[in-house]
């Protein structure tokens, strides 16, 4: 878990490019809910709340387990950009909570053994400080 903090971290240290003090996709477009398939809870909590961030830097925005390239227990590589942009940690933490990672909630039905639920759960909290 530290180590994907780690590189949440680096990542939000890249500073948008000059002149830019607002949310914005890397790739950006007027309408992302329409023509690149981003869901519009997304998008609410980007440009809906305050658009200031005093922290705001590049964030991948889709870091998840499956999006990273492993090799002896380190990350070593991302994939699946589309989502990337300048955000602050605030927003990218409450997408990913919302939207990109699993509720326990959702597997109370299972009656699965704490450490299965434990592994299912891991990066729920990957934005918490």
């Amino acid at each position: 878990m530290q180590q994907a903090r780690d590189v949440l971290r680096q990542l939000g240290q890249t500073t948008a490019p000059s002149g830019r003090r607002t949310r914005s996709y890397l790739a950006p477009d007027q309408d992302p809910v329409k023509h690149r398939g981003i869901q519009k809870i997304e998008y609410d909590i980007i440009f809906s709340s305050p658009d200031y961030d005093p922290d705001l830097g590049f964030m991948h925005n889709d870091f998840t387990l499956s999006n990273c390239i492993v090799d002896n227990d380190k990350i070593v590589g991302l994939v699946d950009w589309e989502m990337a942009g300048y955000f602050g940690w605030k927003a990218a933490g409450e997408v990913h909570a919302k939207i990109r990672t699993p509720q326990r909630q959702s597997f109370s039905h299972l009656d699965l053994p704490e450490e299965v639920l434990d592994d299912v759960l891991f990066w729920t909290d990957l934005y918490t400080i």
